[in-house]
């Protein structure tokens, strides 16, 4: 188990530097020798080669975190190896495991006890400043920090805030991302419904339509295919022209059942015949086919049609209607705009850059904005940040009621754990750690919570004032992974490798 601890203890000395406001990057060589700057933590822990498998756990913990909240990735593995490295202290004083664990659930319980009563506020949905203080905070230690305010608007203007808080998990199927690795940063807009980067079949379609009635096909509008190898024996000409002729019929006959529908648009998953184009060209309907099933399945939504699987079996409640569908050009594309109002539940975030990886980049710190959104719609409380929590749940331990042992050795190890988040952010921020952890943990003997470390400038201040603050969720999550895991390293005493004794 000791070469378990080394390993934790190594990804958490690389973390290190790379947490708060002041973090450093890290260059990382992967397998195939690219190069990749990043100095977010779940990002760090996936090019790291090892086959350990307790680093397979921690991945797999800090990609869930990542999932899940968007945040605090990096202070999951440097709180496990820090609370870890306490229980091995004790395991070597000859302390039993099982009073260890006792004491990490005593710890557990009254830390969440505390985050849940006392240390957190009751959020307002509707006050949009405070959501722009949680963003900006989480997002203030990244590369596109300076376009914080950007980032803030588009991720909450973006973001679905209609649905139902059952369905909050699978907000991600209601935006999409379209990149342009052109033009300036600031550009980057929302549209209000989806775009497609496809065109319309036919050149002299109508390329604009207002409230145009829509049919969804997951079917071709083409010759079936027959399931089995076929061969067809043809003696003349004349049986070749009637077989091209029943052909040409069958397709024929299909349009007409979609043209007793008055569509103006038909949009298919697969083929259009190309006389099925020249047909809806003259009955005025715009086409487009091979279109992704994931836009198909967000077009039904957006225009409220049902995606047709037999033409044969349509029906009028099958069609859908939307405001307005257009064709415009972005670059050397072009794109098919269907747009509805401000209250369409779709966004599609259209983000410009100079670069790959200023668009990536971008793209990344939106899509934790968004994580963050979602915690916030599932717990709508939030709590403060700069390590004033962690700080404080390391000294409320003696104020607590239901810890039965104060005095514990066990009990103050552990709790101290907490302690390592403000000290690395003093650390980063290049300022003396002694002095000013030690004002800050006589603010805390007081009762003061919410004073915490300004990792810029490497101050205690009141982060109320300053705007450090973050989801609940996303502090219970880390908590709760981090004792989980310990708790878990715990009870291991051995590692077996079964491949070894073949």
């Amino acid at each position: 188990m000791d070469e378990t601890f080394n390993l934790i203890t190594t990804v958490s000395r690389i973390l290190r530097t790379s947490y708060g406001p002041r973090s450093l990057l890290k260059m990382i060589l992967d397998k195939n020798g690219n190069i990749i700057l990043s100095h977010n933590g779940n990002s760090i822990l996936r090019e790291i080669n090892s086959d350990h498998p307790f680093l397979k756990i921690l991945l797999e913990l800090s990609s869930n975190q990542e999932f899940e909240c968007g945040d605090g990735t990096k202070e999951v593995l440097i709180l496990t190896s820090e609370v870890i490295s306490n229980c091995q202290i004790l395991i070597k004083k000859t302390i039993p495991t099982w009073k260890i664990i006792n004491s990490l659930n005593e710890l557990f319980n009254n830390s969440i006890s505390l985050l849940s009563h006392e240390l957190s506020i009751n959020l307002n949905l509707i006050n949009s400043k405070l959501l722009n203080k949680i963003i900006r905070s989480s997002i203030s230690t990244k590369l596109s920090k300076k376009y914080s305010k950007l980032i803030t608007f588009l991720s909450i203007k973006s973001f679905p805030f209609q649905i139902r808080k059952r369905d909050i998990s699978n907000y991600f199927n209601f935006i999409k991302i379209e990149k342009f690795y052109y033009g300036q940063i600031e550009n980057s807009e929302v549209f209000d419904g989806l775009i497609i980067c496809k065109n319309i079949c036919h050149s002299k379609m109508r390329r604009r339509i207002i409230n145009p009635k829509i049919i969804l096909l997951d079917c071709p509008i083409d010759i079936k295919k027959t399931n089995n190898v076929s061969d067809i024996e043809i003696t003349n000409s004349q049986n070749f022209e009637k077989i091209v002729e029943s052909e040409q019929d069958y397709i024929i006959y299909l349009c007409k059942i979609l043209v007793n529908f008055k569509p103006d648009v038909i949009i298919s998953e697969k083929n259009i015949n190309d006389i099925a184009i020249h047909y809806f060209f003259k009955h005025n309907i715009s086409t487009l086919q091979r279109i992704k099933k994931t836009d198909i399945s967000r077009l039904s939504i957006l225009c409220g049609a049902r995606v047709v699987s037999s033409i044969e079996n349509i029906e009028f409640s099958d069609i859908g209607i939307i405001n307005t569908f257009y064709i415009n050009k972005i670059g050397d594309e072009y794109y098919s705009n269907f747009k509805n109002d401000e209250s369409s539940i779709f966004r599609t975030l259209i983000i410009y850059g100079p670069s790959r990886e200023s668009v990536d980049e971008l793209e990344s710190n939106i899509k934790k904005s968004h994580c963050i959104l979602k915690s916030i719609l599932t717990e709508a409380k939030f709590t403060s940040g700069g390590g004033s929590i962690e700080m404080y749940l390391s000294t409320s331990y003696s104020k607590n009621k239901n810890i039965v042992n104060k005095n514990d050795l066990v009990i103050k190890y552990l709790a101290s754990s907490f302690q390592i988040i403000p000290k690395i952010l003093i650390q980063n921020s290049g300022v003396d750690v002694n002095s000013i952890f030690s004002k800050l943990s006589v603010l805390h003997k007081y009762g003061k919570y919410y004073y915490g470390v300004d990792g810029i400038q490497g101050l205690v201040v009141d982060t109320r004032k300053l705007g450090l603050i973050g989801p609940l969720l996303v502090k219970t999550q880390v908590i709760k992974l981090v004792f989980e895991l310990t708790m878990m390293y715990i009870k291991i005493d051995n590692i077996l490798n079964f491949k070894s004794f073949n």
